[in-house]
């Protein structure tokens, strides 16, 4: 029978610092250690404040809560041109970021919450969409998928990068490597693509990348999971979807022992 008390475990969390506090909540609330060891940091492009704002805009789609964010911070004149935009966000802490700001959410996926649910939707299907006009806001070196499918389908699309990713510098390395030494680490939960590379790339040791290789690993997509597999992880659990209680949900079902 799977139990919710995960006392003895070790999970590792490799979110941004700001970002990593729900799901390190979750997990303690289930009375397993958290192993924080941030693989990526968020930081907001430079020069943003010079971007045009297209003069009309029917469509804003935010792909994060960090472009939420920055976006909000940036600095221009242009804001009166989205009165009249429906606001789209491509998940659940998407949307509650831009509830926070007080904007309201017109448009999100019922599921899946990446960019094949949103070109899913009826609105953004070639016969809805044609000449209209949509920023997409988003990280820097995002997925292309969104913005190219939307052009195929006649939109008028402007990209507005507004934060960048990159490796942190972190000070607990020589910790991780011991627990990875013991065997004492249960779960490595990863968010992105580049937050695995990044993990990797941070333990350089062969023999420790070795040893990672062989924790479970849970992850928020298959598209993750596909990532992971060519990187060598021998056991990969996609979450059921991309909230922090569907990553503990799944965390539990892997520390007892059950497939997922």
């Amino acid at each position: 029978m799977e139990t919710n008390d995960l006392s003895g475990f070790k999970i590792l969390v490799t979110r941004p610092i700001a970002q990593a506090k729900p799901l390190s909540v979750l997990i303690e609330q289930q009375n397993a250690e958290v192993v924080f060891f941030p693989t990526l940091a968020i930081e907001p492009l430079k020069n943003t404040s010079d971007y045009k704002m297209p003069q009309t805009i029917q469509w804003l789609i935010f792909t994060s809560a960090n472009a939420v964010n920055f976006f909000l911070k940036m600095d221009f004149k242009q804001k009166d041109c989205l009165k009249k935009t429906k606001i789209v966000a491509i998940g659940k802490a998407t949307a509650k970021a831009l509830e926070k700001k007080g904007m309201k959410v017109d448009l999100m996926p019922l599921a899946g919450f990446n960019s094949e649910a949103l070109l899913n939707l009826s609105a953004f299907q070639s016969a809805n969409i044609n000449l209209q006009q949509v920023l997409i806001v988003r990280g820097h070196n995002g997925r292309g998928l969104l913005k190219e499918s939307l052009k195929q389908r006649g939109a008028l699309v402007n990209v507005l990068e507004v934060y960048k990713r990159v490796k942190p510098v972190v000070k607990n390395i020589n910790s991780l490597l011991t627990l990875l030494q013991k065997k004492q680490l249960d779960v490595i939960t990863i968010t992105s693509g580049e937050a695995l590379h990044n993990f990797l790339s941070l333990l350089k040791d062969p023999s420790m990348i070795l040893l990672a290789l062989e924790i479970p690993l849970v992850v928020m997509s298959q598209r993750l999971k596909n990532i992971a597999i060519t990187l060598g992880f021998k056991q990969i659990f996609v979450t059921e979807n991309p909230s922090d209680k569907a990553m503990i949900k799944s965390v539990i079902t892997v520390c007892n022992g059950e497939k997922l």
